[in-house]
């Protein structure tokens, strides 16, 4: 099944949101590496972030071989796709309906969630540890393993706080509610919390004391966030069919759960009454520490519980038969989907990549690039520093503040733009290749940069002698030539 789904979605070790990893395993590695770039000369100085444990991971993982990276998020996808299997044992769906669970999980639901939160991705994420260890919480939980649910679970906010610690939430609510029901001894309870707390305190103890600006709960810090990644919890954001089906699952699963299985009814009632409050202070108020839970990830998990009850529903009143058959046409789909879009992106980022080998080999590594707003691969494979890049951030506003400031500088994009829903990268990459030649040498003398990239449509632009490179998609404009 991984195989499939690398196919159908591609795997980019270099790419993408492993643009924050891989340079900063880099930078471990070889601290001669990005001495200017904005993004690690900020991470660097701090104890403790929010890719801190998945970059020390994968950094002792890099240091036996780079290769064995993709090894990992292979032996995780093996690990997630076991605990799909292990949830519909728990819930009596045979191995049939098991597998095409785990195939409209893999390749269905990413088309539906909301907000753009998926459950599981091709990247090597710390969201994506989070989430599995978050998955086997869930298993052993609604096993009655509360110790080892929540001992899971605490091991997951060191990945991504925010998964663990909204499961964590309402997992805990739920075993209260049991315990007031008699159904949980106390001494299971306080023990399950106690290891959760004491796996817990000591990361959000090293946030505190990392953070700049932990108490920050201003608007400015929210209006940052919402313009880098507004559209993972804000569901104006969220198109209104993804919307209605998503509250149609969630009817769904109240009505079938309720009588089936009190802990996931329990958890769908829970996680929705603080969806309400969330969704409450998001029209109105606008708390930016409320917003700042990010709420509207957690239905990710109502999409799984919605997914798992609908089979069981089909298997419970013989609505459908799950034959082989229909389990081998389905593969056969999602095996020609993904060969048609594998063929369509085998050629994505490729100009980009070549571009960034050849600065790999004939750049001073103290190099100091200005980068196309979508660039994602740049960074990892040409080791070189960046002067600002779309892609990375740190959630601090320290880092955010100047970190908008340049963006909005050069690609000419901001607030506004994410609120009247335009297309961030189309303007950002307009406008960047739209800046006239003296825009591009203030830039070069004042922020000390070193190389422009642009669209090779702009050669023409310049000498010959200021081109120092070209390919059919980018150029690299020397400022030194500029100016």
């Amino acid at each position: 099944m991984p195989f499939i789904y690398i196919l159908y979605w591609g795997f980019e070790p270099n790419c993408g949101d492993m643009t924050e990893i891989i340079p900063a395993i880099k930078n471990l590695t070889y601290p001669e590496l990005y001495p200017k770039d904005f993004y690690l000369n900020f991470t660097e100085k701090l104890i403790w972030y929010e890719r801190s444990s998945v970059l020390r991971t994968l950094y002792l993982v890099y240091m036996i071989h780079p290769f064995l990276l993709n090894l990992v998020w292979y032996l995780i996808a093996l690990v997630f796709l076991y605990g799909i299997k292990n949830l519909g044992q728990y819930f009596g769906i045979n191995s049939m309906a098991i597998i095409f669970i785990q195939l409209i999980i893999l390749f269905v639901i990413p088309y539906t969630a909301v907000g753009e939160n998926e459950l599981f991705y091709s990247v090597l994420s710390g969201s994506v540890f989070a989430k599995t260890l978050g998955l086997w919480a869930v298993v052993y939980f609604l096993n009655n393993k509360y110790l080892i649910g929540f001992l899971f679970l605490g091991i997951s906010v060191w990945f991504q706080s925010l998964v663990g610690l909204q499961l964590g939430l309402i997992l805990g609510i739920i075993a209260l509610i049991l315990y007031l029901k008699k159904e949980i001894l106390f001494a299971k309870l306080w023990k399950s919390i106690a290891v959760f707390l004491i796996i817990v305190l000591p990361c959000l103890a090293l946030f505190f004391i990392s953070s700049s600006s932990f108490h920050e709960h201003t608007n400015l810090f929210q209006e940052l966030i919402e313009f880098r990644i507004g559209h993972h919890f804000y569901i104006q954001y969220t198109a209104w069919y993804h919307i209605l089906f998503f509250y149609l699952m969630l009817l769904f699963g109240l009505i079938f759960w309720r009588s089936e299985n009190s802990k996931v009814f329990y958890f769908l009632i829970v996680q929705q009454l603080f969806m309400i409050g969330y969704m409450i202070a998001q029209f109105t108020s606008n708390p930016s520490i409320i917003l700042q839970t990010q709420w509207l990830k957690t239905t990710i998990w109502v999409e799984l519980f919605f997914v798992l009850g609908l089979f069981k529903y089909s298997i419970k009143f013989k609505i459908f038969n799950f034959k082989p058959a229909y389990l081998i046409a389905g593969l056969i789909l999602v095996i020609i989907v993904g060969a048609w879009k594998f063929n369509k992106r085998k050629d994505f980022n490729k100009d980009e990549k070549l571009l960034a080998e050849w600065v790999k080999l004939h750049t001073d590594t103290a190099s100091l690039f200005m980068i196309p707003p979508q660039f994602n691969c740049f960074k990892s494979i040409s080791e070189r520093s960046v002067w600002v890049d779309y892609k990375s951030v740190c959630h601090q506003t320290a880092y955010l503040a100047p970190w908008y400031d340049r963006i909005n500088l050069l690609y000419g994009i901001g607030l506004n733009d994410r609120r009247a829903c335009l297309n961030l990268m189309e303007k950002a990459n307009d406008h960047y290749q739209s800046l006239s030649i003296n825009q591009i040498k203030d830039f070069c003398q004042k922020y000390a940069v070193q190389y422009f990239i642009l669209n090779t449509s702009r050669a023409a632009d310049f000498e010959n002698s200021q081109i120092i490179y070209k390919n059919e998609t980018y150029c690299i404009v020397s400022c030194k030539s500029v100016f």
